[in-house]
């Protein structure tokens, strides 16, 4: 459900507001009352009747914004039913998996019938998926030289670990199991992109992919037109950094239950910088300005001079001072070359403003950090 990119439909309804509450009515709905405290929420939300202009109301009048108390009014409006779509707007119940077997066999038991995916043509698709939407038609079709859409079986290698070969995968339908040891590490949807090591460098596979259930998969050919002069234009390097952009934004914690239509639009609201080791990054007391997201590398914080944590690959920093609106709350440096997506600090409030969840579990991660 992409519930970042929906605004709630309301029912007709009425408010007042008094000097201790804001009550609002709909015929035949429970009353609500909020607590005039809220009205930095309330009133904005009801006169935008929109998520997104709310939080950048609030941020825009440099009053700190609590996407948790957000998401509480947004319950009330939902559990009572003054939005028609509710259920797009409410976090799903956590839910006992059972145990690690009965997870393996939930994860590896396919459906008792699988639909038949549609035909998928990749000069028609792919230049609307990321991270090719965004390049020339020529470089998306010279890609597509010698291609190969490839049906594999639950339980079919897709690639194996160790192995050496140039091509890179698309999945299109299914569901791929990424191995390491014999060990799942991850699974990949729909829309994931991988092996693009082995594709760009001619790298060892550093894992196995499997299909958990019935998968159809885009497989991309090396070809002998391809040269390193190639794959060191600003085409190839911008789409090689997309795709790691991509791949760090689906596998860390903040990002990775966004849907790929939540995705697709963060690489432009930030930069990827490359940072050399012992480099500090941002310096504790200063007034902040960039959001950060490690895509390669490690650094750590500091603060007062001692190690609070090290970082790598998926991890965020840069979040407290923004959110908070204060100065900087630790430093950052650098402890080996990095590669770092920044986002400088309106379009870090207009991705939160357009992704309430991603919002709360940074809001979440900043709480956990500070106690």
């Amino acid at each position: 459900m992409q519930r970042e990119l929906i605004q709630p439909q309301w029912i007709p309804h009425q408010k007042q507001i008094s000097d201790h509450e804001i009550l609002i009515q709909a015929p035949g709905k429970t009353p609500i009352r909020f607590d005039i405290k809220y009205k930095n929420y309330v009133v904005p939300l009801l006169e935008s009747q929109n998520i997104a202009q709310t939080v950048q109301h609030i941020y825009q009048q440099k009053r700190q914004v609590s996407f948790k108390r957000l998401y509480q009014i947004i319950q009330r409006f939902c559990q009572n039913g003054y939005w028609k779509n509710a259920s797009d707007f409410l976090l799903p119940k956590p839910q006992d998996d059972g145990s690690f077997f009965e997870g393996l066999k939930k994860l590896f038991t396919p459906p008792a019938s699988m639909p038949k995916p549609p035909p998928f043509d990749p000069f028609k698709e792919l230049p609307h998926l990321p991270p090719f939407h965004n390049l020339p038609v020529d470089v998306v079709n010279n890609l597509l030289k010698d291609h190969q859409i490839r049906q594999y079986p639950r339980g079919g290698i897709v690639c194996s670990e160790k192995a050496i070969d140039r091509n890179m995968f698309l999945l299109i339908s299914g569901h791929l199991g990424v191995f390491r040891n014999k060990e799942l590490i991850v699974d990949l949807r729909p829309r994931s992109l991988f092996g693009e090591n082995g594709f760009f460098y001619g790298s060892p596979r550093t894992a196995t992919v499997m299909a958990l259930e019935p998968s159809q998969v885009l497989i991309f050919k090396w070809h002998s037109a391809y040269s390193q002069s190639t794959l060191d234009t600003p085409r190839f390097q911008a789409l090689q950094n997309h795709i790691w952009l991509l791949q760090t934004l689906q596998s860390s914690p903040l990002f990775k239950d966004l849907p790929l239509e939540a995705l697709a639009p963060l690489p432009t609201m930030g930069r990827i910088i490359d940072i050399p080791p012992k480099h500090w990054i941002i310096q504790e007391g200063s007034l902040p300005d960039f959001f950060y997201l490690i895509i390669q590398g490690e650094a750590q914080a500091f603060k007062n001079g001692v190690l609070k944590r090290p970082m790598k690959r998926g991890d965020v920093f840069g979040e407290i001072a923004l959110l908070q609106n204060l100065r900087r709350t630790a430093s950052v440096q650098t402890t080996t070359p990095l590669k770092a997506f920044q986002v400088p600090k309106d379009q870090f409030w207009k991705m939160l403003a357009h992704n309430l969840f991603l919002a709360l579990q940074i809001e979440k991660t900043m709480k956990a950090r500070l106690s």
